[in-house]
């Protein structure tokens, strides 16, 4: 393969959450996706970006085989949108990793391709059609994303105009939602105040909202610091 060339593996949500019933299915693809990290790791040099989709309940041909008809009749109806995804509403997770161009920042990481509800404490619920991870880069055009959530404030309106406006959406109306720590309220207020035109709504977020997230939070933020730590000492060696 080239350089530049990208590597796309199949993993699946069954990695988190395995089903008894296709159990020896759950541990490849959870093998799949311990063997894209390494490989990300072996090919990085040469240019290679390696990468994995997991998507959620899928409608294929290996569901009808697995399950009875009753249980296949029920296929996908627990989630948000009452269905299990097609196969071609999953081409933009595939087309975003493929391009080589958004995606330049991006190589061994497991992308969730799934139907996502975020429910807040202060009354609503935020769907969306695919949730990235991890990684995003404005200019990216995806069907039926109901809102951009921005938790790292830009310093500038212009950053801020296309973080919110460019991602996702490439320009289409549509809702955001910008968290920000209470010492940086009166920035942030500053920043778009020009721009606001009585269409923002300030909600209060407190400690309380999050507190089951906690522990699941600092233990990403251990790891988060010790690999940045050790990429400090390798650079410096």
């Amino acid at each position: 393969m080239p350089k530049g060339g990208e590597i796309i593996n199949v993993g699946s949500i069954q990695v988190y959450d395995p089903s008894a019933e296709i159990l020896d299915y759950a541990t490849t693809k959870a093998a799949i996706v311990g063997f894209t990290k390494d490989l990300a790791r072996k090919l990085l040099e040469k240019g290679i970006h390696v990468n994995c989709v997991a998507p959620e309940s899928v409608w294929t041909p290996l569901v009808v085989a697995s399950f009875s008809k009753e249980k296949n009749s029920q296929f996908g109806s627990n989630y948000l949108i009452k269905r299990p995804a097609q196969p071609r509403e999953l081409a933009p997770a595939f087309v975003f990793l493929a391009c080589g161009v958004d995606s330049s920042y991006v190589s061994g990481k497991l992308l969730a391709a799934d139907c996502f509800s975020i429910k807040f404490s202060f009354g609503f619920e935020l769907h969306t059609k695919f949730i990235f991870f991890l990684y995003y880069r404005r200019g990216i055009d995806i069907a039926n994303i109901d809102c951009v959530i921005l938790y790292d404030l830009p310093k500038n309106i212009r950053t801020y105009a296309h973080r919110i406006g460019r991602t996702a959406r490439a320009g289409k109306h549509g809702r955001s939602i910008t968290i920000v720590e209470k010492e940086r309220l009166t920035m942030f207020r500053a920043t778009i105040k020009t721009y606001r035109r009585n269409k923002l709504k300030h909600m209060n977020i407190t400690k309380e909202d999050f507190s089951y997230m906690l522990n699941d939070y600092q233990k990403a933020l251990e790891i988060f610091s010790s690999k940045e730590q050790k990429k400090k000492l390798k650079k410096n060696k």
